[in-house]
């Protein structure tokens, strides 16, 4: 969700904390901090999915997964905005 959240504050045209700081470097800033907790997530996947025996398909499962839900909820997330501003 925080992804989704960072690419609309991208998007949008307002300011941010009573206009000391513009959306484009909060949007990136949510983003980078988005990103950050995804990778230490699947880090703490990886490594315990390391104790399995098939642990390179399951590895690569899981980062597929994480991918394409990321991607799902940006779009979803993008979508809701859309069809909410008309």
């Amino acid at each position: 969700m925080l992804l989704a959240v960072g690419t609309n504050e991208l998007n949008a045209d307002t300011s941010l904390l009573f206009g000391l700081i513009s959306s484009k470097y909060s949007g990136i800033g949510v983003i980078g901090i988005a990103i950050m907790l995804i990778l230490l997530n699947i880090y703490d996947g990886i490594r315990r999915l390391s104790r399995f025996k098939y642990h390179l398909i399951l590895t690569i499962g899981l980062v597929s997964l994480y991918i394409f839900m990321s991607a799902r909820v940006i779009e979803m997330t993008l979508n809701y905005r859309i069809v909410g501003l008309d």
